[in-house]
């Protein structure tokens, strides 16, 4: 969102936000399709793919969503926060430097609205912060970004008590301010190396008594809530400035939210783990030292991750909450990047000069033939009916029918019968049956179609008699057509490939 009178701003536009709270604050751009596979076409297979190696398949999978080469497009136009998040993942991975360049430069000419919301005069510190960081990563210096000098924005929107500030205005009596500890801890990030110690000193002032931090600053006698994505952000801003001891309790209470398969979720209990929330906390625990719980969290991250079981064009994305390509890929991809690349978000200084300009993708090791689907028919069945005509009255008996269909002669004084039909039916043993045979689509195979003497092989009485002998002369072998026909739709619609969920 452009502009700010009569909506929310988004709060957390900013660098990360995995949570409820924070990715229903940002925009989200509609990428791409669920991830399909044929069934009649053999997937490539993975090879062995490490953290780096997909940490660079999901930059490129990011840039190759940059509409025009130089930005993201969202639900309501150009997201200038998706697109610096995918720059600094660029940056993080080392790749795709032409394109990080290209939404540099876009994201420069954007910076202005981007800071004030459309509205001259206002200040979001928290998009003054992210721009600065992605300057810096981009080699630029923030005093010159744009028409902004992003630095000495920053300092002019902190506090006496070091809390940076909004202040936006949304028509009311006063300015509002919607700063949080990700506004904090990316003005920490992006003011480094010479942050004011009051700024430092508030940040970790914020931690709840559990250890955690929240995302949101609780109001005066409000319970203080420590969050995933909140503790995430702010380990790694006080480390890149030195507050060690603040920490301590922070990675001791972030470890303790570690499901036992790696992931992370920050909706309070019950909630699903999300790709956002696991990325920020193994950025933390690994700046931390906690190499092994950064890991695991790393490890749960490349099962979000789409691999050769994906089209070409899906590969290398990174799922919010499954390894699928839907609305919110794009964000979730980009700010995985980083944690797969096993970088904080204090290490980006310069890293896209460096990067290489190469795309990267998940390698996969080159498909093979299709499997061949045969279908074997069932064994062949002889029907014999054997016709036993029973006359009551005068005159001379009637011929034996040896046809399927009973006939009679009759002679004055008239004949009744009574058709009596006995089938028997014997398998030929010259073809047997393979234990497993079925169609491409995995279905049973289908046998030959049944013929009029089948159909009414169980006929005993004339009112119990199927439709095909109860038809008028000759509508008989009509249906058994259409009924033939019919198997052979089926069979022909069998073969189709379905495609089915990968």
């Amino acid at each position: 969102m452009s502009g700010r009178r009569g909506t929310m701003r988004p709060v957390v536009s900013l660098v990360v936000g995995g949570s409820f709270t924070l990715l229903s604050l940002v925009g989200s751009g509609v990428i791409g399709s669920g991830v399909v596979g044929r069934a009649d076409v053999a997937a490539p297979t993975s090879t062995s793919v490490t953290p780096a190696v997909a940490a660079r398949a999901a930059a490129s999978w990011s840039a190759r969503r940059l509409a025009g080469g130089d930005h993201v497009e969202g639900l309501f136009g150009p997201d200038i926060g998706l697109t610096a998040d995918v720059v600094l993942g660029l940056a993080a991975a080392g790749v795709e430097r032409t394109a990080a360049q290209a939404a540099g430069d876009w994201l420069a000419g954007q910076a202005q609205g981007y800071v004030d919301g459309g509205v001259p005069g206002d200040v979001s510190a928290g998009s003054a912060a992210k721009l600065a960081l992605v300057a810096e990563a981009l080699g630029r210096d923030p005093a010159t970004f744009g028409a902004l000098d992003l630095d000495a924005t920053l300092r002019g929107r902190m506090a006496a008590d070091g809390r940076f500030t909004d202040s936006l205005d949304f028509g009311g009596p006063t300015p509002v301010d919607q700063s949080n500890t990700f506004t904090q801890s990316l003005a920490i990030l992006a003011l480094r190396p010479s942050v004011p110690t009051r700024a430092v000193t508030f940040l970790a002032g914020q931690r709840c008594p559990d250890g955690g931090f929240p995302v949101f600053y609780p109001e005066p006698g409000a319970v203080c809530g420590s969050d995933v994505d909140g503790t995430g952000i702010v380990v790694q801003a006080l480390l890149a400035d030195g507050a060690t001891t603040a920490t301590g309790p922070a990675v001791a209470w972030l470890a303790g939210q570690q499901a036992a398969d790696g992931s992370f979720s920050s909706g309070g209990p019950g909630s699903a783990p999300n790709s956002n929330s696991t990325a920020l906390a193994a950025q933390a625990l690994r700046t931390a030292g906690e190499t092994a719980a950064a890991d695991r969290a790393v490890g749960w991250l490349l099962t979000r991750q789409v691999g050769c079981e994906g089209t070409a064009a899906d590969r290398g994305a990174v799922g919010y909450l499954d390894p699928i390509v839907d609305d919110s890929a794009l964000r979730a991809t980009a700010q995985a990047v980083p944690a797969l690349a096993g970088v904080s978000l204090a290490d980006l200084d310069g890293a896209v000069p460096d990067a290489s300009a190469a795309a990267a993708s998940i390698p996969c090791a080159a498909a093979g033939p299709a499997p061949t689907a045969t279908r074997t028919p069932s064994p062949a069945r002889t029907v014999t009916a054997t016709v036993t005509v029973t006359a009551t009255g005068s005159g001379p008996a009637p011929a034996t029918a040896a046809a399927a269909a009973p006939t009679s002669t009759t002679t004055s004084p008239p004949l009744t019968t009574t058709p009596t039909i006995t089938p028997t039916t014997t398998p030929t043993p010259s073809q047997p049956t393979p234990a497993s045979s079925t169609t491409a689509a995995g279905a049973p195979a289908a046998g030959p179609a049944s013929t009029p003497a089948q159909l009414g092989s169980t006929a005993a009485a004339a009112e119990d008699r199927p439709l095909w002998q109860r038809l008028p002369a000759g509508w008989g072998l009509a249906a058994a057509a259409v009924a033939a026909a019919g198997w052979m739709g089926l069979l022909v619609g069998q073969r189709r490939p379905r495609q089915v969920p990968a």
